[in-house]
């Protein structure tokens, strides 16, 4: 298990309000990873491993760390992200996604089906659903491949 510090605020949980996604104006969130944390992730890409991220707030910390949104000092590299990470994004740390089933129009369904595949998603919920899963915050995992 590798430290990475998430300041979440409510805004993660603030739905998709306009018509086009790419509209959407993102929440900042205030982030901080070791440097620890960051010698494995780098070592484990360059051996060819796979990162298992837990939650889309860390894979969001993770990808912004990688596009240079932190400032990097010899303790790890901190600051704020607002990055929305929508379809068509192109991940290069996270292999691996542990999340719940997350509320329709939300920044983090966006997410998940950006790196997974809408479809994949789609037909998972729909599964979900049927077998009567519980959704959304407190509700039951779902793991997702790159």
């Amino acid at each position: 298990m590798l430290e990475v510090v998430l300041h979440v605020g409510l805004g993660t949980f603030l739905p998709v309000r306009t018509p086009d996604l790419n509209q959407h104006k993102m929440h900042e969130e205030e982030v901080y990873i070791s440097s620890k944390t960051l010698e494995v992730l780098e070592r484990v890409k360059k051996e060819g491993g796979a990162i298992w991220t837990l939650g889309t707030t860390v894979m969001r910390a993770l990808e912004s760390w990688k596009k240079g949104f932190f400032q990097e000092t010899e303790r790890g590299v901190s600051g704020w992200t607002d990055l929305f990470i929508t379809p068509g994004f192109e991940f290069q740390v996270g292999d691996y996604l542990l999340t719940n089933f997350h509320q329709p129009r939300s920044t983090l369904l966006a997410l998940v089906m950006a790196f997974a595949g809408k479809d994949k998603v789609k037909r998972a919920y729909q599964w979900a659903i049927q077998k009567e899963f519980r959704l959304f915050s407190y509700g039951d995992l779902s793991v997702w491949k790159r």
